[in-house]
Order: structure tokens, then sequence, then C-alpha cells
């Protein structure tokens, strides 16, 4: 499972590095976001699952969005 999830973020922090190359001076690592992003995606799945609502996760991924830089 941590398999999993080292990869995951190893591939989105190349997705967001790609995306905002030139990250603001005292900005978090891109690391540390990627890993903030696979951490809500997956909080919001399990959410969903367990009350059935794929509102709750399209709410959870709609605030992600609007957290994001650029």
């Amino acid at each position: 499972m941590q398999d999993l999830r080292n990869t995951q973020v190893t591939w989105l922090t190349g997705v967001l590095g790609a995306l905002a190359p030139a990250r603001k001076k005292g900005a978090a690592p891109v690391a540390s976001l990627a890993a903030y992003v696979f951490t809500v995606c997956q909080g919001a799945l399990l959410s969903a699952r367990m009350t059935g609502r794929v509102e709750d996760f399209d709410d959870a991924i709609a605030h992600l969005r609007s957290s994001l830089p650029g």
C-alpha cells in the first residue's frame, strides 16, 4: 500500500512541478503539495464511498482545486 502511495505522489510531484515550474519563494515544496493532493483525494474518495454520495467527493475536489496555486 505504501508503494502505491509513493508511486502516485512521485507522479503528482512531476505533474505539479511541470504545471508550476516557477514557484514563489516560501511556497511549500512541490512534493509536499503532491502529498496534500493525494491525501485529499483519497480522503474524499473514502468519504464518498462511506456515504454513497458522489457529491461529497465532488465538493472536496472543488475545494482542493480552489486551494491550489495557479
